[in-house]
């Protein structure tokens, strides 16, 4: 199966009647108070709701698809700081959408951080990248009073 539409948004609304998937400020870049990035190789978690938006297609029109994918999160140094598996079913349409909801967003330093979606290609072939959403994270320091 193949990506044709990949991104990462605050919210999503999809209208039962039509079927249309409304998306509402989508992830760019996100500033955090603070002077710095955490110490060290800490990771910290940021409070915060998100989902994530993936449209996927079958890679033969007329071929029957299911899988497992997966969504990593990648810290600017490479290393993987989430991972959330989903199930994608293009057996009897050949194309779906898939919302993830999801909260607590991990981060380490400053820099751009990339989510990257692998889907398989067949039903018996380990998912593989599809596609990446990069973003960027930065520090603020807060105003003293």
């Amino acid at each position: 199966m193949n990506s044709v539409f990949f991104l990462v948004a605050e919210k999503t609304s999809i209208d039962s009647r039509t079927n249309s998937l409304s998306i509402f400020n989508v992830l760019e870049s996100m500033t955090l108070q603070g002077d710095a990035s955490p110490p060290g190789d800490q990771v910290v978690k940021v409070a915060t709701e998100y989902q994530v938006v993936v449209r996927a297609v079958r890679h033969n029109t007329d071929v029957p698809e299911s899988g497992t994918g997966h969504v990593r999160l990648l810290a600017p140094d490479g290393a993987e700081l989430m991972r959330n598996e989903f199930d994608v079913d293009l057996t009897e349409s050949s194309q779906a959408g898939v919302v993830l909801a999801m909260q607590d967003l991990p981060v380490k330093e400053a820099g751009w951080y990339a989510f990257v979606l692998s889907l398989p290609k067949s039903e018996d072939s380990e998912p593989s990248e599809a596609a990446r959403y990069p973003f960027a994270i930065r520090f603020e320091a807060q105003a003293s009073e």
